[in-house]
């Protein structure tokens, strides 16, 4: 569940990754990249590989807060029947930070807009 849009409505792909590709959010991008695990590089085709999906139950999920200049994990629920989410869960969806879920191992996580 990525955003970057801030519209729990909308998760815009291309607006998220305009904004971590932009030489002021360098940082932002880097701690981005660290909780997926990823080079700030591959972010883009990271993005790029993401598919719509909804939620057919309840998902904890490893979400992130930007502060400080650092990536600030927290624990969130994020409800069955959330559209759009995706299928590689990475960030929540309005909030534009990262999420990963419990159950499905994955590389997953980040932050992003505020």
């Amino acid at each position: 569940m990525y955003g970057g849009s801030r519209n729990s409505k909308s998760c815009d792909k291309n607006k998220l990754v305009r904004f971590l590709k932009d030489p002021a959010h360098r940082q932002k991008a880097a701690q981005w990249a660290k909780t997926l695990d990823i080079d700030a590089e591959k972010i883009e085709g990271f993005v790029e590989k993401l598919t719509p999906v909804v939620l057919r139950n309840d998902t904890l999920v490893k979400n992130h807060d930007y502060k400080e200049g650092e990536a600030d994990g927290f624990d969130a629920l994020l409800e069955a029947g959330i559209a759009p989410s995706w299928s590689i869960p990475t960030a929540s969806r309005s909030c534009s930070a990262a999420a990963a879920t419990r159950s499905i191992p994955s590389s997953t996580t980040s932050t992003t807009p505020t």
